[in-house]
C-alpha cells in the first residue's frame, strides 16, 4: 500500500462514494466491539457523495443506514419517522450487521411503524388518541404474526419483544389499561372490567410487571366501603373513598359489628373510610380554618416583629456611632 493509499485509509480523504460506504462497515460495523456511531457518520458521508454522483437510490440507502445505526447506537427513537420515510423509498437494504445479506424493507417498516404509533400513543394527551394509537400499533405489528422482532430488541424498548403477536397483545392490553382510567370516574364497574381484560392481555404477552401492576389497581377499584360520615357505599379506593386518620378503638369496631354495619369502615388501624364527597368537605373546611388561623397569627406576630426590627435598627445605629467615636479617638 502506497503512502497516499495509507493516508486515505487513515483519514478517509479522497474516498469515492463506494469506498466511503465500504468504510462504514470496516471502520464501524465490523469492528469488535462495533462502533455504530462511526458507521452512521461514514454512511452519512457516503450519502453526500452518492448524491453528487447522481446515484439517488444508493444515497437513500446510505441515509437509511445512517439513521438506523445512529438509532441503535443512541437507543433513541427520535428519528423513527425519518427512518420510515427513507425505508419506504427503497425496496431493500442490508440486514443489520451484514454487508452482503439484503432484505426487503417491508418488515422493517412494519416494525418501526408499530413503534411509531406506540410513541405517538405515549405522548398523546387526548385519551382517545392514546387508545387509538395503541390499537393501531397492535394492528400493524400483528401483521407479522409470530415472527421475531429484531430491531425493537436492539432499541431496548419496554414490553415483550420475543414475537410480533405478543407485542400486539401487549399494545391491546395497554389500550384497555388506558381506557379503564378514562372511565373510572363515570363507572368503576366498567373500569374494573377493562382492567381485568388488560391483566389477561399482559399475561398473554408475558409482561409480568404490567400484569402485577394492573392486578393492584383491580384490587383497589373493585373494593366497596361505606363512608363513616354519610353511610353511603362507594366503590374504588383512591377514587371514590379514602382512608383518613382518626382515633379509633376496639369499642368502635365492636359497635359497628354489633349494628351489622360495614366493618370495612375501620379496616385500617387508626383510620376511617370517607367517601370523596365527605372527605373533600372535611379537607376544604380544614383549609378554611387553617387560613383563618394563619391570618390571626400574622396579625398578632407582625407588630411584635416590627417592634423588634425597630429595636435592632436603633441598636445598630448606636453601635455604628460608638465605632465611629472609637475610630476618631484612636486616630
Amino acid at each position: 500500500m502506497g503512502l497516499f493509499d495509507k493516508l486515505k485509509d487513515v483519514t478517509g480523504l479522497g474516498l469515492n462514494a463506494e469506498q466511503q460506504y465500504q468504510r462504514a462497515y470496516e471502520k464501524g460495523v465490523f469492528l469488535q466491539p462495533p462502533n455504530y456511531e462511526a458507521a452512521a457518520k461514514h454512511f452519512s458521508s457516503a450519502e453526500e457523495k452518492f448524491e453528487k454522483d447522481g446515484k439517488n437510490e444508493m444515497a437513500k440507502r446510505a441515509h437509511a443506514n445512517s439513521l438506523l445505526y445512529s438509532m441503535i447506537h443512541t437507543k433513541s427513537t427520535e428519528n423513527v419517522n425519518s427512518l420510515i420515510s427513507f425505508l419506504e423509498q427503497i425496496p431493500e437494504i442490508e440486514f443489520f450487521g451484514s454487508q452482503t445479506e439484503m432484505v426487503p424493507t417491508e418488515k422493517m417498516i412494519t416494525e418501526f411503524r408499530a413503534l411509531q404509533n406506540e410513541l405517538s400513543a405515549e405522548k398523546a394527551e387526548n385519551i382517545t388518541e392514546k387508545i387509538n394509537g395503541y390499537k393501531k400499533a397492535a394492528e400493524i405489528i400483528m401483521k407479522l404474526a409470530n415472527e421475531s422482532l429484531f430491531y425493537l430488541e436492539k432499541l431496548n424498548v419496554g414490553g415483550p419483544i420475543n414475537s410480533a403477536m405478543m407485542r400486539g397483545l401487549y399494545y391491546l392490553a395497554k389500550a384497555d389499561y388506558v381506557n379503564a382510567f378514562s372511565i373510572v370516574y363515570q363507572s368503576p364497574e366498567q373500569a374494573q372490567n377493562y382492567l381485568q381484560k388488560a391483566a389477561v392481555g399482559f399475561r398473554q404477552a408475558q409482561s409480568k410487571d404490567w400484569a402485577d401492576k394492573t392486578d393492584c389497581h383491580i384490587e383497589n377499584i373493585k373494593v366497596k366501603r361505606h363512608c363513616w360520615i354519610c353511610g353511603r357505599e362507594m366503590q374504588g379506593l383512591g377514587f371514590f373513598y379514602n382512608h383518613y386518620p382518626a382515633n379509633t378503638k376496639k369499642y368502635h369496631k365492636e359497635m359497628v359489628e354489633g349494628a351489622k354495619q360495614d366493618i370495612g369502615m375501620l379496616e385500617k388501624e387508626n383510620s376511617i373510610t370517607l367517601c370523596t364527597v365527605c372527605g373533600s368537605a372535611v379537607e376544604t373546611q380544614a383549609d378554611i380554618y387553617a387560613t383563618k388561623r394563619m391570618r390571626e397569627l400574622r396579625e398578632w406576630v407582625e407588630p411584635i416583629l416590627n417592634s423588634h426590627a425597630e429595636m435592632i435598627n436603633r441598636l445598630d445605629s448606636r453601635l455604628s456611632h460608638v465605632e465611629s467615636c472609637a475610630h476618631r479617638h484612636t486616630s
